[in-house]
């Protein structure tokens, strides 16, 4: 790669790690406390993580301007590979949900349902379902119906 081309390459890599560090800032204010989850597993990830270091060290040239740009684009790339937000996570807070980069308060949830051992909630109009333990069922339910309880399912029976 010219030196160029990583000098425009640093800006996109970067403006994606700070999009990332926004909706992990969103999650933490809006989703609070970790009830339940359901996360794909990270193995995967951390060995694409690893094959970008090593691809990316390679293509790194030798000296120069172009070294310093492109230094700094792989480690924001690699930042973002793995601070992303996967698309199949479903997370369930003390405050709010999470679908893959959508992160939602209770009170902005379009519809939802707390039957079993799942919280159900819709977002852009797909049903979504997040385990929840037995222990929290009852006080995340207490929390919803006082946040959004016009918003409860009407098959919750």
């Amino acid at each position: 790669m010219q030196p160029i081309s990583l000098v425009l390459l640093f800006p996109i890599a970067l403006g994606s790690l700070l999009f990332v560090l926004s909706v992990r800032r969103a999650e933490r204010e809006l989703v609070g406390d970790i009830v339940g989850m359901a996360v794909p597993a990270r193995a995967p990830r951390h060995v694409a993580t690893g094959a970008i270091a090593v691809l990316g060290a390679l293509a790194v040239p030798s000296g120069g301007a172009g070294l310093v740009w492109a230094l700094l684009s792989l480690a924001a790339v690699l930042a973002v590979n793995e601070l992303r937000p996967s698309a199949g996570d479903r997370i369930c807070g003390s405050r709010g949900v999470r679908r893959g980069f959508s992160v939602r308060s209770f009170e902005e949830l379009e519809e939802w349902r707390l039957i079993g051992d799942h919280l159900r909630f819709r977002l852009y109009g797909e049903w979504t379902a997040v385990p929840v333990p037995a222990a929290a069922r009852d006080p995340l339910l207490g929390r919803l119906r006082e946040l959004a309880g016009d918003r409860e399912s009407v098959f919750n029976q």
